[in-house]
């Protein structure tokens, strides 16, 4: 897994990290000041889940495993944990 701490919007063509074509929200959900989302990007088939404290404005990306991304998707800060991430 990889943690990426950047403020960034997946359609953000400039990271050095995110080819230029786009990504796709697959799923996002908003709970208690928090918002969640599932992208993917089909070009080279990678996946990363974007968390954001609406309340804070923090904003931290998981880059997990494609067998992973859904239960990252729901439990993001579960995977932190195990990651050994505070």
């Amino acid at each position: 897994m990889s943690l990426l701490t950047e403020h960034r919007s997946p359609e953000t063509p400039t990271s050095s990290r995110r080819p230029p074509s786009p990504w796709r929200e697959l799923a996002s959900r908003h709970s208690a000041g928090m918002t969640v989302g599932l992208y993917w990007q089909p070009d080279r088939d990678e996946v990363f889940v974007q968390v954001s404290d609406d309340q804070t404005g923090e904003t931290f990306v998981l880059e997990p495993p494609k067998r992973e991304a859904l239960s990252a998707f729901y439990h993001p800060y579960a995977l932190l944990a195990r990651e050994g991430v505070s």
